[in-house]
């Protein structure tokens, strides 16, 4: 069997040929690792760097931050503004007026029309207003706080995803390359077997139902290869783009033994899991100090609103439009002090209190349920985790031993001391034992990620 080897590995395109195993020998070569490597500590960096969903988060939080500082400064700074405006009176209504409130006399139906107003009028100024105590500024600042508070949160839960999904793709590389690296050595074995088988037939040692049966799985053999192949550079695809990297090409090669792997992830998985100071756990902190605030600023509600009202201006009334004549323009300016105080919205603001109250009820009884369910879910998390460590030791005890049972097979076979059925027997019980080491390593770096991520703090 024979693959024509590229300079880019995406580009590899196996040629089967059952009489050259030796260019097989290269793809092994060439996935070997004779690239530079990424550690996953160096892939985590590197993600967590380029990573567009953090930057997109960070975009969010910092404009919360800045939306806090807007709603501060609406209740810390006076709203000054300035106006101004011009006015021509078309037709200036009539006010009736008694001729009693000229003469002091006559009857209260005398009455004279009189028009109040000129043809030009305009007025400019400067307006001020401050409160001095408005509950509901606090309400509103509260709010936009627990707005940047929980956006804060979620930045650094951003942080820790990534993180976690770059582990995530940079462990499916390490087994997609160890499952390549399988099926090479399977296609290898397949040939070897298939040339003994060819040679036994040649000698007349061997049926040609043996020989078909011996290139069918050969045939089969190349299959995973071609699966395994397909597999690997799809999760070096995903690790790329985990990582920022604009080509597959360019990225460096993963570690290439699991039992590297190992040790370096699970030292990077110890951690201190508390239900307590989770991410999720944090955000409901948040909302329980928002709601037991809201209760608080409902029931200053009743309060009333004190604020002061300034303005300094003049007014121009003319019947000709001379408005560059100082003369023609009036001073015009006041100060005051204003108090609302609620009365019938009291009444609503009684019930507004009441739904607060059971939201804070009930977010201390979700933050309750919540430590209880996470605990329970981290004790089954660590039984899996155990559960699939042991099964990970002993399906590698199991592959180990198939494969000297296929090797030693191999041997008897030569030399005709075994016959081709316990020889596929042995190849098919080391196949399935590399499947399912496989499977307890996947399912036992994913149960620990999962446990990390369900803690992340």
């Amino acid at each position: 069997m024979a693959f024509k080897l590229t300079s880019k590995i995406k580009k590899m395109k196996p040629i089967i040929n059952n009489k050259t195993p030796f260019l097989l020998l290269l793809l092994v070569l060439a996935t070997s690792g004779l690239q530079a490597q990424i550690t996953l500590q160096q892939a985590v960096q590197k993600g967590l760097k380029n990573s567009r969903k953090i930057k997109s988060s960070l975009y969010e939080y910092e404009a919360a931050q800045w939306k806090l500082k807007a709603e501060k400064s609406k209740v810390q700074v006076p709203s000054l503004s300035f106006g101004a405006g011009v006015t021509r009176n078309l037709i200036i209504p009539a006010t009736p007026v008694p001729l009693s409130a000229f003469t002091g006399q006559g009857n209260a139906n005398d009455v004279e029309y009189l028009k109040f107003g000129t043809n030009w009028q305009s007025s400019l100024g400067l307006t001020l207003s401050y409160d001095l105590f408005n509950p509901a500024n606090k309400q509103t600042i509260d709010q936009q706080n627990e707005q940047t508070g929980m956006a804060s949160i979620d930045y650094a839960k951003t942080q820790s995803d990534v993180r976690f999904n770059i582990m995530k793709a940079y462990a499916q590389v390490v087994l997609a390359k160890a499952q390549l690296n399988y099926a090479i050595a399977d296609t290898l074995s397949g040939d070897r077997d298939y040339k003994t088988t060819f040679n036994l037939y040649q000698k007349g040692r061997q049926d040609e139902q043996t020989l078909n049966n011996m290139n069918m799985a050969l045939s089969q053999a190349q299959n995973r290869y071609y699966n395994a192949n397909m597999v690997y550079l799809q999760a070096r695809m995903e690790l790329a783009y985990q990582l920022g990297y604009q080509a597959v090409d360019s990225m460096p090669e993963v570690v290439n033994n699991l039992n590297d792997f190992l040790p370096v992830f699970n030292q990077i998985a110890e951690a201190n899991y508390a239900p307590d100071q989770t991410f999720d756990y944090q955000k409901m902190e948040q909302q329980l100090n928002f709601d037991k605030k809201n209760v608080q600023h409902l029931k200053q509600m009743f309060l009333p609103v004190i604020s002061v009202k300034a303005a300094y201006g003049t007014d121009y009334y003319k019947n000709d439009a001379q408005f560059f004549n100082s003369d023609s323009w009036n001073g015009n300016s006041y100060i005051g002090l204003n108090l609302q105080l609620p009365i019938l919205k009291n009444i609503i603001n009684h019930r507004n209190i009441q739904v607060a109250k059971l939201q804070r009820d009930q977010t201390q009884n979700d933050m309750q349920d919540y430590l209880i369910r996470v605990k329970s879910d981290m004790n089954k998390a660590w039984v899996e985790i155990n559960a699939y460590s042991q099964m990970m030791q002993k399906n590698k005890q199991q592959m180990d031993w198939a494969e000297k049972n296929y090797h030693l097979a191999q041997d008897l076979y030569q030399t005709g001391r075994q016959t081709a059925t316990d020889l596929m027997k042995s190849k098919l019980n080391f196949e399935s034992s590399k499947a399912s080491y496989l499977q307890a390593y996947y399912n036992y770096i994913l149960a620990r990620i999962n446990l990390m991520q369900m803690a992340a703090k």
